[in-house]
């Protein structure tokens, strides 16, 4: 596994947990808030690499989600 790989495992085990924590209710709203914001960073973060690792498929998932949207799903 390279080390760019190991790093977006690791980021994504970070999500997980932070989404976990989120979901717990820990740590009062102004925590809450921040690790919301920290969350959302990373998720942007991973999304841009895999649409500049993956043009043709993130176009196709989003096509996708459009018209799941479009049908009310």
């Amino acid at each position: 596994m390279t080390e760019q790989n190991t790093a977006h495992g690791r980021l994504r085990e970070l999500i997980v947990q932070a989404r976990a924590h989120l979901h717990a209710g820990k740590g009062g709203a102004a925590h809450q808030a921040r690790l919301q914001s920290a969350v959302g960073q990373a998720e942007t973060v991973l999304a841009s690499r895999f649409d500049a690792n993956h043009p043709q498929l993130a176009g196709a998932l989003r096509e996708l989600a459009d018209l799941l949207g479009k049908a009310g799903i």
